[in-house]
């Protein structure tokens, strides 16, 4: 049995720490299976390199870890992951990674958490437990770490159950170095836990799960609306094959809603059906305020997607709106 690694250079010709990560248990792996381990950083032809990794995929699959979101994105680039994207696409579904762990034969997926300040993962579901556990938690924290959930206003600790921002301990970083050590005071606790900025809770068996990131929860007219729940309404419309969701300023109503969508190819979106789509599904409140049909998603370097940059397009588009209409942007519920 042979592993192999393969990452192309970034334009920074760095590593991120989930690379490194990504090798070290392919390394590891290999050794405990008797097999070789391969690691090739390179930037061989792009096509040839597909259809490479297509066939080994199929042909001798053992352990493989994407992000979910990155599945969907990949499907144009890699055939094996085509039809496990269209059936996420089909049902509307927010966790692609099941329905692509059974396109694989991958029957032990697991889920789950962790930042680079937590050294990689400092959650994972075991792969034994019952497939409805994995898919609706992240796991229990792994040996050596600690989570606690607090309250975002009062800093109080909250007991299982209630949602709050998620504080890492134990095997996290020390700190920031160089021009970026000045974000240490506020991105860690005097008791050494790293303040993730994610929303979560712990259920009753200790089991973490998450809820989303607390600078992406749009508040609007008082409620807390998750873009993940919008994105999935979003999702299920036909025609749909990506969708972002984030918040913009709209005074006295605190955020307006703007989905940023993307259709299957010859496909041709209407932002007022797809918003009637949604209105039939869900609260009024959860109505994106503004759809713009893109192109395409902005991805990061790592292949992930970049709301700050879509944050900015959405400001922009409530202000020309704003400035037009003398009431910004149009209500959609």
């Amino acid at each position: 049995m042979s592993v192999v690694t393969r990452f192309a250079p970034s334009p920074t010709g760095r590593l991120h720490v989930g690379n490194i990560r990504t090798a070290l248990h392919n390394y590891l792996f290999a050794r405990k299976n008797g097999g070789k381990f391969i690691l090739r950083i390179d930037d061989t032809d792009a096509e040839r390199s597909t259809a490479e990794f297509d066939q080994a995929i199929r042909d001798d699959l053992e352990w493989m870890g994407l992000q979910p979101d990155l599945i969907v994105r990949q499907s144009e680039r890699f055939a094996i992951y085509a039809a496990a994207a269209q059936k996420l696409r089909d049902e509307g579904r927010l966790y692609p990674c099941f329905e692509t762990a059974e396109e694989l034969g991958a029957d032990q997926i697991c889920n789950i958490y962790g930042a680079t300040e937590t050294y990689g993962n400092c959650c994972v579901t075991p792969c034994d437990w019952p497939l409805d556990r994995r898919m609706h938690s992240q796991g229990p924290p792994l040996p050596g770490m600690r989570l606690r959930i607090v309250d975002p206003e009062t800093g109080r600790v909250l007991p299982a159950g209630e949602t709050g921002l998620v504080e890492v301990g134990g095997h996290v970083t020390p700190g920031y170095a160089g021009a970026t050590a000045a974000h240490n005071a506020a991105a860690f606790t005097a008791d050494g836990y790293f303040r993730t900025g994610d929303l979560g809770f712990l259920d009753a068996q200790g089991d973490f799960r998450f809820v989303g990131r607390d600078a992406e929860i749009i508040k609007r007219g008082g409620i807390n609306v998750s873009p993940a729940e919008v994105e999935s309404l979003l999702l299920q419309y036909p025609g749909v094959a990506q969708a972002a969701v984030v918040g913009a300023a709209a005074g006295e109503r605190g955020q307006a809603i703007v989905a940023f969508v993307v259709a299957h190819p010859g496909v041709s979106l209407d932002p007022d059906a797809l918003r009637e789509h949604c209105r039939r599904l869900a609260w009024s409140y959860k109505v994106p305020d503004h759809i713009e049909i893109r192109d395409a998603l902005p991805v990061t370097e790592t292949g992930k997607l970049f709301r700050r940059a879509l944050r900015d397009q959405a400001q922009a588009l409530a202000g020309d709106t704003g400035a037009r209409s003398g009431r910004g942007l149009a209500r959609g519920g």
